[in-house]
């Protein structure tokens, strides 16, 4: 682990929330979902947990041309968003896309959400 993914670590455990930090109920039972299956990869957990009718997955520095090619119902599991300073970069001008409704991020993996039914913007910092 480089020097810098340390130091991402740790701000990401400052601010991450876990269950009893979730004031979101879909997240809420997300993350009841996730303890609830401790055999299956986050990527298995957000597919059968979020049902939607586009799941895809790519690195962080591919995520655009997918953000913009989506249905209107979709979910992209992003990985690598910090590894570097530029994918930590890149992840931060993804989640302010317009069409990006919520996101979440794991620190090994970003979920962002493509969704009509999500009014407002929301982004999370969750560990599991």
């Amino acid at each position: 682990m480089n020097g810098y993914k340390l130091w991402a670590y740790c701000k990401f455990r400052w601010k991450s929330i876990g269950r009893h930090g979730a004031h979101s109920p879909s997240l809420f039972s997300f993350i009841e979902y996730a303890k609830a299956n401790p055999l299956l990869s986050l990527e298995e957990k957000l597919g059968g947990f979020y049902k939607t009718s586009m799941l895809l997955k790519t690195d962080v520095l591919g995520a655009y041309s997918y953000v913009d090619s989506a249905a209107a119902d979709s979910l992209i599991i992003v990985h690598s968003i910090h590894d570097s300073t530029l994918h930590a970069k890149t992840w931060e001008t993804l989640k302010s896309q317009p069409r990006i409704t919520r996101s979440i991020d794991f620190f090994f993996v970003g979920a962002i959400f493509i969704k009509a039914d999500y009014k407002q913007k929301e982004h999370f910092i969750v560990r599991i």
